[in-house]
Order: structure tokens, then C-alpha cells, then sequence
């Protein structure tokens, strides 16, 4: 059973991964302290666009800063406010940050 806590995201591990430029990461939910579930923290400072990804499990982005585009399965979206962004495994997905702003939101990854 997991641990009741706390955890500013500054205080979250960053990590690294092949991707754009201006893209930055932090676990804040490492696999395994709850059951099929993880989560992370990116910021994306614009003007960048994250390469195409697609998964064998769904996801959820609680976009929460920043403008910019989210792309699923070749529909492009506009971020323009908060919200929450719905991707079902299989779907292929990118997000684009607008020039000059940081686009940050947490994804959060359902894994089997």
C-alpha cells in the first residue's frame, strides 16, 4: 500500500529522454509505488514540438500551463486554457508548445 506524501514537483527526479529541443522531464510517480499507474512532469518551452509517440497503454495529459497543440492520430487540437487531454493506447500523439511560452502538463501513464 502506498505511503501518504507530498512532493513538490521542483523535488521530483529529473530524468532524460531522446526527444526536441526545450523539453524538460521529472518522475513524479515512479512505477510500482501505485499499481499501474506512473507519472511525470513535462515543460516544454516553445517554440518546440515532441516527437510522435504511441503506447500499449493509455494516458492522460492534465495540462495546466502554456499554449500550444496536442496531435492525436493526425488531429491537430489547440491548448489555449487547463484541461485534460484523453489517449487511448495505440494512439499516436504529440504535443507542440507556441513560440515564447512554456507549455507544462502532467501525464499520467494506466499501464496493464
Amino acid at each position: 500500500m502506498p505511503t501518504p506524501a507530498y512532493t513538490p514537483f521542483e523535488e521530483c527526479p529529473p530524468y532524460d529522454q531522446e526527444d526536441a529541443a526545450g523539453l524538460s522531464f521529472r518522475k513524479v510517480l515512479a512505477e510500482g509505488v501505485v499499481p499501474h499507474l506512473d507519472m511525470g512532469l513535462v515543460t516544454a518551452a516553445g517554440p518546440t514540438h515532441k516527437f510522435p509517440a504511441r503506447h500499449d497503454w493509455d494516458q492522460v495529459y492534465l495540462v495546466f500551463g502554456g499554449t500550444g497543440y496536442v496531435h492525436l492520430d493526425g488531429q491537430k487540437l489547440r491548448l489555449d486554457r487547463p484541461g485534460i487531454v484523453l489517449i487511448p493506447r495505440g494512439t499516436e500523439h504529440s504535443i507542440e508548445a507556441d513560440p515564447g511560452v512554456t507549455l507544462q502538463y502532467v501525464y499520467v501513464n494506466h499501464r496493464p
